[in-house]
């Protein structure tokens, strides 16, 4: 989403021998982030190592595993459709922790009869332009959800059910935060 922000200052998060831009700012924007990753990338000639549009459609230990270590992977060109095996020296399984979003159950949810999604599937907001939304939860795709979606819906509702002392939400126009002294909405 546009207004995405890193939640950790670059000098921490950085690379330890490729330092960001100076003109980035601290607390990178999804699109510096994604600019310093691909110019690290570029700098260590990674890119040729790395097979865009491909699925992986199989990973198991080498027939000599035990004396190498080697690895069979067997993956798909997605525009191709061809397939193909190598071995590998390792393998590092990186989905991501939102590859396989949690809908956390709430009682009454099944009483709600709109559209409920997770982040994972917010690919923009304009399909929220002049709506009631409601964003539940306070994770770091949540807030920025709520504060993104915000700026186009008609009136953003924010549920949080844990509270965190000292912690004050401020956000564009029409964004409400809902929540009882016992963290209840």
């Amino acid at each position: 989403m546009p207004s995405t922000i890193v939640n950790h200052s670059k000098e921490i998060g950085a690379f330890s021998n490729f330092p960001p831009k100076k003109e980035y700012n601290s607390f990178m924007s999804h699109q510096e982030l994604y600019q310093y990753v691909t110019e690290y990338a570029k700098s260590k000639e990674l890119l040729n190592h790395i097979k865009f549009n491909t699925d992986v459609k199989g990973v198991k230990r080498s027939e000599d595993y035990e004396k190498t270590g080697k690895w069979t992977v067997r993956v798909q060109d997605r525009i191709t459709k061809e397939t193909t095996t190598d071995v590998y020296d390792g393998v590092l399984v990186c989905v991501g922790h939102l590859n396989r979003p949690k809908i956390p159950y709430y009682p009454g949810q099944h009483l709600f009869k709109r559209k409920l999604i997770h982040t994972h599937s917010l690919k923009g907001v304009e399909p929220y332009r002049n709506k009631k939304v409601v964003v539940v939860g306070m994770g770091c795709s949540g807030l920025d959800a709520a504060v993104e979606t915000s700026k186009v819906a008609k009136r953003l509702t924010y549920f949080r059910f844990e509270t965190t002392p000292g912690l004050f939400m401020v956000g564009p126009r029409n964004f409400e935060t809902c929540i009882d002294d016992d963290g209840n909405t």
